[in-house]
């Protein structure tokens, strides 16, 4: 698979104090021109986390998120892009969506399930900027309220993928914390280790949500789930697909 047929790239600034930027088509050839092999990505944690989905969170969309840190471009939050990885490169849809070689995180272990709470609050140590001293906070924009949270407290994640480690360790590197409500401390990391594996690529899509077009008429793998996403960003439903995720 090439990837000519991908459907699009962020876009970059092409000129930077005289000099033309590194942009993502570069990125993109020199990301795919990397040696690839069977690796296991483990991450330590030291707060509990709040998962993406269903005591899962995306590999691929947190290495995305990594190389927009890394290698930024300006923001279009009405149209999503496609960000180039350092993994094997498994399909590409008829939009030019790509399948990456990659599972979710996944707990090594139960874990302990626990319920915590985030909260908005109305500002006050900023009240003094507004043309209201006094705001209504049992009703309206300045509302407080008290969400519950389902929480999982766990030492470690680990995902297989297929794709350089080198790479894949440099994105990682920048990375914090994952899941949900990073900014107020769930899911912060501790450590991050990439190390060799020995499984093949259909360990690894066994394992993670995979369009039924990929298929192609084969016997699918898993059970079947109706519009759902499957390549990052996963929260942009334009992109959305029916699905087999692990049974």
């Amino acid at each position: 698979m090439t990837w000519a047929a991908l459907r699009s790239l962020p876009r970059v600034a092409p000129w930077n104090k005289g000099k033309r930027s590194y942009t993502w088509e570069q990125r993109r050839d020199d990301y795919a021109a990397l040696q690839k092999s069977p690796i296991i990505i483990t991450a330590e944690l030291v707060t509990p986390i709040l998962h993406a989905e269903r005591e899962r969170t995306h590999l691929d969309g947190i290495l995305s998120a990594a190389a927009l840190t890394d290698h930024p471009q300006a923001s279009n939050y009405d149209q999503a892009a496609v960000i180039p990885l350092p993994l094997a490169l498994v399909w590409v849809s008829q939009q030019g969506l790509p399948l990456w070689a990659c599972t979710p995180l996944m707990p090594a272990s139960e874990g302990l399930a626990t319920r915590e709470y985030w909260h908005k609050r109305y500002p006050s140590h900023r009240a003094d900027f507004g043309d209201k001293l006094n705001a209504v906070t049992s009703a309206g924009r300045w509302k407080e309220y008290r969400v519950p949270v389902h929480a999982q407290q766990i030492d470690r994640l680990h995902a297989l993928a297929i794709g350089n480690p080198e790479a894949v360790d440099a994105l990682l590197s920048s990375v914090t914390h994952i899941g949900k409500k990073g900014s107020m401390g769930y899911g912060r990391v501790a450590r991050w280790s990439v190390t060799p594996g020995e499984h093949a690529l259909d360990d690894v899509l066994a394992l993670r949500a995979v369009p039924v077009a990929y298929y192609a008429g084969a016997q699918p793998v898993g059970d079947l789930e109706l519009n759902r996403g499957w390549t990052p960003p996963y929260w942009y439903s334009p992109w959305w697909a029916d699905c087999m995720v692990p049974a």
